[in-house]
This record gives structure tokens, sequence and C-alpha cells, in this order.
């Protein structure tokens, strides 16, 4: 989930908060995919700053 807090957010189904990060940019563009077909999927999070973030699934960040 993404909001309007520069914020970037991974809940469970139960509704708690798994992990999020805030950024130094709105959000522009959100997808997510199993980029390393793992089985895991990551979060691509394009920024107005024009920087990507791709997040694994455990919160963790790749490089920018």
């Amino acid at each position: 989930m993404a909001t309007s807090q520069k914020e970037l957010a991974a809940y469970n189904a139960d509704g708690k908060r798994l992990w999020h990060h805030v950024y130094d940019g709105e959000i522009h563009d959100l997808a997510v995919a199993d980029l390393d077909e793992d089985g895991n999927s990551e979060a691509l999070c394009y920024l107005d700053t024009e920087k990507l973030h791709r997040v694994n699934g455990d919160g963790s960040e790749r490089p920018v």
C-alpha cells in the first residue's frame, strides 16, 4: 500500500503492518512482481524524484 505520506507499507491478512518505508519523494507508480522468480513478491516503487525502489517481501531494500 502507498499513502499520501510518501510511505510504502505491507500488511498481513489480519491487518497487522509487517513493514513500512518512508521516502523522500511522492510515490508516482507502484507494482508488485516476483522479479527473481523465487516464489516471493517484491514491490517496485517509482518516486517523483526519479528513483526506483525495490523492496523484498520481508521489507529489506535492494540497491536503488
